[in-house]
């Protein structure tokens, strides 16, 4: 399988995934040998899963965002920790 190869050795084989709706550039980062070893049907397996999954991760339902009340997001002053005084190297 043909590849770009990458300062660290690997090989960087760029594909593009549609389906009409959405498209998906990326590459396979495999090892040298991993490379030259993988069948067209291999990549072709590969890359599809790849594009199912992020199509899967686009299309998914958000997780919920839990309703705070915003009297939770304030600190009361005792909660607060004092910063160290950068004058007061004895911390009184």
């Amino acid at each position: 399988m043909d590849g770009n190869l990458l300062p660290d050795g690997n090989v960087s084989i760029p594909f593009e995934k549609t389906n009409g709706v959405y498209t998906l550039k990326d590459a396979l980062v495999l090892s040298p040998d991993a490379a030259a070893s993988l069948t067209q049907e291999e990549f072709d397996s590969v890359t599809q899963r790849r594009f199912d999954n992020w199509i899967a991760q686009l299309e998914a339902e958000p997780f919920p965002i839990p309703e705070k009340d915003s009297s939770d997001l304030l600190l009361n002053e005792s909660d607060w920790i004092p910063e160290p005084d950068p004058l007061n190297a004895s911390g009184e």
